[in-house]
């Protein structure tokens, strides 16, 4: 009887696959460039692709979701107000209007073709629970992302408009700003 081979943590396994000549080329180069042979090239390429696809997976939630988004990101990036070229979206209304238009219709042209005769329980649960919602998603741009405090600093006041927004949306508080008790964070 033939003994079992056991395989061990760590131990490399022998893998062949083909690729195209313009692969080939850009792993020689990198795995050049990298100071590695072209099969520790092969694996860490392979790892990384690992690391990306859990982290988009963290992040977005999974690959689809990951592009939609980076399609908005994209034509955020390619929109600009001619009169002031230099401001950020973020900061000029005019063109984050125009922003939040192009991604609307982005999402609107990607939504699912089945018509909607009743409002969903789960969107029910999601619009009763708005500020709740909001906080989750504040508290993880605070405080709940592992780069969190990295996060908050690239989104300095917005993180406050953000803030503003919850507290708006509690019970009571909207009224409270009518009567002029609360300015927005940029009045």
């Amino acid at each position: 009887m033939a003994a079992q081979k056991v395989e061990r943590a760590g131990t490399l396994l022998p893998v062949s696959f083909r690729v195209t000549s313009e692969l080939r080329k850009h792993l020689d180069q990198s795995a050049s460039e990298n100071g590695r042979s072209l099969s520790a090239e092969m694996e860490y390429r392979l790892q990384r692709s690992f690391a990306e696809d859990a982290q988009i997976a963290d992040t977005f939630g999974d690959r689809r979701t990951y592009r939609v988004f980076q399609i908005c990101a994209n034509a955020t990036r390619i929109l600009f107000n001619p009169d002031n070229t230099s401001k950020s979206w973020l900061d000029d209304p005019r063109l984050f209007d125009s922003v939040v238009e192009t991604v609307n219709r982005i999402l609107r042209a990607l939504r699912p073709r089945e018509e909607v005769t009743e409002i969903s329980p789960l969107a029910e649960v999601v619009l009763k629970e708005r500020p709740g919602l909001l906080d989750a998603i504040l508290y993880r741009v605070k405080v709940g992302h592992p780069d969190s405090a990295l996060v908050h600093a690239d989104l300095g006041d917005l993180v406050d408009r953000l803030e503003f927004e919850i507290e708006e949306t509690r019970p009571g508080f909207g009224r409270a700003r009518l009567a002029g008790a609360q300015k927005h964070p940029q009045d």
